[in-house]
């Protein structure tokens, strides 16, 4: 039996992870993510472009040898 799919009729970025908890029941966790930007005075305003979810991160310079530079989004 495949996943279910799910329609996002959001302007946001979206994925569903299909997972079991301890006892082996399926569980779907909904992951959801606005980008926004810091405008004037501090005001927040939805960023035109919505960035993706990103499960890997991105590493300052070599992953295992650097920093993240953002995490992943797990």
């Amino acid at each position: 039996m495949g996943h279910p799919e799910i329609d996002n009729r959001t302007p946001f970025a979206f994925s569903a992870l299909f997972l079991a908890d301890e006892e082996g029941r399926p569980v779907v966790v909904s992951i959801l993510k606005a980008t926004y930007e810091i405008g004037p005075g501090g005001a927040l305003a939805l960023a035109s472009e919505q960035r993706p979810i990103d499960f890997n991160g991105l590493h300052h310079g070599e992953p295992g040898e650097s920093s993240y530079r953002f995490e992943p989004e797990t």
